[in-house]
């Protein structure tokens, strides 16, 4: 079982198509909700009598939960992906269960700072770090959030998105209609899927991930 954790700034978007992908190349994927903003609960519909706070419910072949599996539960995705979405509820007890943790950080100052508390909050992590940084403008940008983190990271462990409308359509849209379609995407969300999945995966080829992609992107 791979585990991933995404802590930070909003990546419900960026789960959602990843995880849309992986189940198109028959991969089992476990999204654990654990945090407070209800972007990504908004965005995966629940069913008559369905309730992801106790229960794990499947859509669209996601599974989707909002508490912590037994160890029997996660033991049906040893085979697959498990992604944790911490948002700003990193506890120390939790994030053990992720190989990589995932930073989502914009160019804000003030979120920049809040940022480096809590990555410094979670203290000495078994799991690797990398850093997403969303929004930017211009390359200048991803100089001056380096210049700003007080963590350590290596540059190979960073990659950013521009600020691209297509992008913020398709998210608006994922949780207004609940089908994670995302057919309009910018290239540049269409790079770091595939290149985040071909990190993951390494024995995927990668177009076998372009293949999946294209059908996940149907919302179908």
């Amino acid at each position: 079982m791979r585990c991933i954790g995404y802590a930070g700034e909003e990546a419900f978007d960026v789960i959602l198509y990843i995880s849309r992908t992986l189940t198109k190349l028959n991969y089992p994927v476990l999204i654990i909700d654990l945090s407070d903003s209800n972007a990504l609960f908004m965005s995966v519909h629940h069913g008559m009598g369905l309730n992801s706070d106790s229960e794990i419910i499947n859509y669209r072949n996601i599974n989707y939960t909002r508490r912590i599996p037994s160890e029997e539960e996660l033991a049906m995705f040893d085979t697959g992906v498990v992604f944790m979405l911490y948002g700003r509820n990193v506890t120390e007890d939790i994030q053990l269960l992720c190989s990589e943790l995932i930073i989502v950080i914009n160019t804000f100052p003030h979120i920049i700072d809040e940022t480096n508390t809590l990555v410094h909050d979670i203290g000495n992590k078994d799991c690797r770090i990398r850093i997403l940084i969303r929004d930017i403008v211009t390359l200048d940008d991803v100089e001056r959030v380096k210049a700003s983190v007080t963590f350590p990271f290596s540059n190979e462990m960073l990659n950013y998105l521009y600020l691209d409308y297509a992008d913020y359509e398709c998210a608006v849209n994922c949780q207004y209609t609940q089908l994670i379609r995302f057919t309009n995407i910018s290239s540049g969300m269409e790079k770091y899927i595939i290149n985040n999945i071909r990190t993951m995966l390494p024995d995927i080829k990668p177009n076998q991930i372009k293949k999946a992609l294209l059908a996940a992107r149907k919302g179908r």
